[in-house]
């Protein structure tokens, strides 16, 4: 099994690169780079990225506004799907995906950025993730 969850305002930057380019881990295809703590919002500076697959650093960063993700087998989505039901409380899967006991990766550039115009969840919303992964 081979899974790709696409937001439906994600917009498409460039053509999907073969699986086997996506890794055999959790992959992040689109969102941004925020700080550990949510409430010191999203990162400032770029974080340095080699073009194709990158190891995301949980220690000192995280990925929020899921545009898009690759999920490259069951065993991958098995693991999320345990931890999710051995919450008690269970949050937007944005905030709560740092914590998810699988490896994650994300891909650079971003293959998904979100599509420019009105947000239909926060009607003055006016930052969009770019495809390095930052919030402008």
């Amino acid at each position: 099994m081979r899974c790709i969850v696409v937001e439906d305002d994600a917009q498409p930057m460039s053509e999907l690169p073969a699986p086997h380019e996506l890794g055999n881990e959790f992959t992040y295809l689109g969102g941004y780079f925020s700080n550990l703590k949510l409430t010191k919002g999203h990162l400032k500076d770029k974080v340095l990225s080699k073009p194709g697959l990158n190891e995301l650093n949980r220690e000192t960063h995280r990925m929020l506004m899921f545009v898009a993700y690759y999920i490259p087998h069951y065993e991958i989505a098995t693991r999320i799907i345990t931890y999710l039901d051995s919450l008690v409380r269970i949050r937007a899967i944005d905030c709560m995906a740092h914590a998810f006991p699988v490896p994650q990766n994300y891909y650079y550039p971003a293959l998904f950025v979100e599509a420019p115009g009105p947000s239909t969840i926060r009607a003055k919303k006016t930052k969009h993730c770019t495809t390095d992964y930052m919030l402008v």
